[in-house]
Parts: C-alpha cells; sequence; structure tokens
C-alpha cells in the first residue's frame, strides 16, 4: 500500500513540475512577445522660439502631459538642426519639413530607419488625439 501511494506522490509531483515549467515558459515568451513598456518622457525638437513648430511642440507637451507622458522642448534654428539632434540621439522625435533630409549628414541612415518603422506623419493643419488623427477645423 504505501508503494503504491508513494508511486502516486511522483506521479502528481512530476505533474506539478510540469505545469509549473510550462507556466513559467508560457510567462517568459509573452513578456518576450510584448516587448519593452513605452517611454515616460521623450525629448522633441521644436524650431526657434517665436516659430510656429515651437507652438505647435507646446501643444503637444501639454496634449501628451495629460496622457502621462513628459515631453522636453529643444529650441533649434530648424529642420536641419533637428536632423542633426535625432541623428545623435539627442532628441526622440522632431519637427521637420519635407525635402530637407537630403540635407542632413546621416551617413549611417538613422532616421531613414526610424522612418521606416514608424511612418510618416505630414499633418501640418492636424491634431493628434490619442492614436486617431483629426483634423483641426478651419477658423473663420
Amino acid at each position: 500500500m504505501a508503494s503504491i501511494f508513494s508511486l502516486e506522490l511522483r506521479r502528481r509531483r512530476r505533474l506539478w513540475i510540469i505545469a509549473g515549467s510550462l507556466f513559467l515558459i508560457m510567462l517568459l515568451v509573452s513578456i518576450w512577445l510584448t516587448g519593452p513598456a513605452p517611454p515616460r518622457r521623450i525629448i522633441m525638437a521644436t524650431g526657434k522660439p517665436d516659430g510656429g513648430y515651437a507652438l505647435f511642440g507646446q501643444e503637444y507637451q501639454e496634449k501628451l502631459d495629460k496622457m502621462g507622458l513628459k515631453v522636453k522642448l529643444v529650441n533649434s534654428t530648424g529642420s536641419l538642426e533637428n536632423f542633426e539632434l535625432l541623428i545623435a540621439g539627442k532628441a526622440d522625435v522632431a519637427f521637420v519639413q519635407s525635402g530637407t533630409y537630403p540635407m542632413a549628414d546621416d551617413p549611417n541612415h538613422v532616421v531613414r530607419g526610424l522612418a521606416a518603422r514608424l511612418g510618416h506623419l505630414f499633418a501640418r493643419n492636424a491634431e493628434l488625439f490619442g492614436q486617431f488623427l483629426v483634423p483641426k477645423r478651419p477658423t473663420t
């Protein structure tokens, strides 16, 4: 009788070990698939302090702050300097004008790689709310 009890105990222990191992493997795979958490703060290169991109940067800063994302604004002389800040890793996002990338010194194609992964957003007259792009209504 004791040997039957001992065999049953070993069988149950083996099942618990297998179940626990499967659980840990599934947990590790799910962590690996979800990837890292999004950043809690970003650095945004805007433009001249009295320019339109600086104003857009302030609007984004206010809206993203409400979502829990802290935005540090960095003023620059314009699109080329914004590309330089992106390439050097001193800015996470930036406002740039279309067509200025060929003038930027980017031998390793850092910005081109970022654009390929993130996509492009060319909507000057738009606001970003969460994940939806909603056009502004023209003021009369």
